[in-house]
């Protein structure tokens, strides 16, 4: 006979791995021996709560329904009261009635009254009238000297200048001057440089057109003055002979010299002081010419041709 030690049991329990029975159930036993019974499975009952909230949430799905179709019920009817309101499609209809209705002399009448062309009366009134146009101003001449008349020249446009009236202000250096109304510009004391222009306007039945300013011209002094000294007496072969021009702008301007054609050979001129030295190779008796310039700063040139006659003879 065997004697289990309990300490040694309880010891062998706690030991890892080892396996202990289940108390009441021997070793090799199965459940059919040892007797166990087992429960049979019931299913469970819905509960009365589960039903309460599912009712709940169907009511709360209505009444969102509701909300939102009250919304959109609202936008509705503030997007449709907003919207101007439209002419309905039967007005074209009631219109062309309306004209189909009216009198054979209400539609004669109205259709004279549309192609009744206007009186002068209302085309007055529709459009102000434009007085005369011009179109330029020309001023003569282009490139007036020192003492020249200067006259203004309108010119209108599309012509017939009959029956028309022109008035004129002239311009000094851009600024406009106390002179006569008139075509020609006089009394007024003008100098080199000075550049001139007109503002002209043309009135016709008492009605005014728009302004027309010419171009610019500019006041050119008289071309200088020219002349020749000799100052050599008499000729003798191999002696050279000397000559002077004196030149002279009006308001003593500077001037220089040239010599141009006829030539003479053997003859130099010193541009600035007009001095002119020849030394002719062979003299020729009778009369000779020359040709010589002088201009001032502007440009204004004098051209004269000049005669040299010594009275040389040679005798056989």
């Amino acid at each position: 006979m065997i004697m289990k030690d309990p300490a040694k049991a309880k010891i062998n329990q706690n030991i890892p791995g080892m396996k202990t029975r289940p108390k009441g159930k021997p070793a090799g036993a199965t459940a059919a021996q040892v007797g166990v019974k087992r429960a049979p499975v019931r299913t469970p009952l819905p509960l009365p709560r589960a039903k309460n909230i599912s009712a709940g949430a169907g009511k709360n799905k209505l009444l969102k329904a509701a909300v939102v179709l009250g919304l959109l019920l609202l936008i509705f009817a503030v997007w449709f009261g907003n919207r101007p309101e439209q002419v309905p499609e039967s007005a074209p209809a009631d219109k062309k009635v309306a004209e189909r209705a009216q009198t054979p002399e209400q539609t004669l009448a109205e259709g004279a009254a549309a192609n009744k062309p206007l009186t002068p009366d209302v085309k007055k009134d529709a459009a102000p009238q434009v007085g005369p146009i011009v179109s330029a101003v020309r001023i003569t001449p282009s490139q007036p000297l020192l003492g020249e008349p200067i006259k203004a020249e309108p010119v209108l446009k599309g012509g017939g200048a009959e029956g028309v009236d022109f008035s004129y202000r002239w311009k000094i250096n851009d600024q406009f001057i106390d002179a006569e109304d008139t075509a020609v510009l006089s009394g007024v004391t003008l100098k080199r440089r000075d550049r001139i222009s007109v503002v002209v306007t043309a009135t016709k039945d008492g009605i005014t057109g728009p302004k027309t300013e010419s171009q610019t011209v500019v006041i050119h002094s008289m071309p200088p003055a020219l002349e020749m000294k000799i100052l050599t007496d008499s000729l003798r072969p191999g002696e050279p002979v000397e000559l002077q021009l004196l030149g002279k702008a009006p308001d003593e301007d500077r001037v220089v010299y040239s010599l141009v054609p006829p030539f003479l050979e053997g003859m130099t001129l010193d541009d600035n002081t007009g001095k002119i030295l020849w030394k002719p190779e062979r003299i020729l008796p009778g009369r000779l010419q020359f040709g010589a310039s002088c201009a001032d700063s502007d440009g204004n040139k004098t051209v004269r041709v000049f005669a040299l006659d010594f009275g040389v003879s040679f005798a056989k």
